[in-house]
């Protein structure tokens, strides 16, 4: 087993980032999500893509794999010398996705009560930042990889679904509480349970938020609890962690 995969398993509310460069600013992924790192790849055009989407390439023939430019999307300058960059490739859903970014520097050990949420002040960046660290007297910021992908292909997102009357009702009466640190898939996750006849729901933007309500006995319980892994101040395993142990909690 990984180190990866203790951190995950074990509720530790730790993980590891990747942490990547973009000109002077600093971003991080969650090394759980990277499959690989690379430095260069023979890119396929494709005509009338988006701006972002440099092309595809072959993965060692096992997949074609999409190339996306970072610093385009994020309307960020171009790097000087694209010849040393790198090429961060993901896999999350069951596919592959490749970043272009500038320089990788190295793997980081954070706790998630260190990352702050993104305010206003994120907002530059379209968004798709969702946590904030200071480290070594720099902030890295992480990014929304499945906004990212989900706005550029908008099939690899989630699917509408059609529920039948006679369960609606039924469904209704279903208490979900929902934990995503992501607007965007907190606001797309909400809407595709709505169209299922889920309606009854409430929504977390991180753990610890969560398990402040749920931990205070004169609150509802729910009878599902959908929850994010990564998430700032609070983890997805963290929180669980908690509502299973804590005796408090029914």
């Amino acid at each position: 087993m990984s180190k990866t995969d203790i951190l995950l398993e074990s509720g530790t509310n730790e993980f590891e980032i990747v942490e990547f460069s973009l000109g002077n600013s600093h971003f991080g992924i969650n090394v759980a999500k990277v499959h690989q790192i690379i430095q260069h790849a023979d890119v396929a055009l494709i005509p009338n893509a988006e701006p972002a989407l440099e092309g595809v390439f072959d993965l060692r023939g096992e997949q074609v794999v999409p190339l996306i430019n970072l610093a385009t999307y994020l309307h960020l300058p171009q790097s000087n010398n694209p010849d040393a960059d790198n090429i961060i490739i993901t896999e999350f859903n069951n596919t592959y996705t490749a970043f272009h970014v500038e320089s990788v520097a190295r793997i980081h050990r954070i706790s998630w009560s260190s990352v702050e949420s993104p305010d206003a002040v994120t907002h530059s960046h379209k968004g798709v930042v969702i946590g904030i660290i200071r480290l070594e007297s720099k902030i890295i910021l992480l990014l929304d990889f499945e906004k990212i992908l989900m706005e550029l292909s908008p099939r690899s997102g989630l699917e509408e679904l059609k529920s039948e009357r006679s369960l609606e009702a039924k469904r209704s009466n279903k208490k979900l509480f929902i934990a995503e640190d992501s607007e965007f898939l907190r606001t797309k996750l909400i809407d595709v349970l709505h169209q299922a006849g889920y309606v009854n729901t409430t929504e977390f933007t991180n753990g610890e938020e969560a398990w402040n309500y749920i931990s205070n006995p004169d609150n509802v319980t729910p009878s599902l609890i959908i929850t994010d892994i990564e998430m700032p101040k609070m983890d997805g395993h963290h929180l669980i962690t908690k509502i299973r142990t804590e005796s408090s909690v029914p």
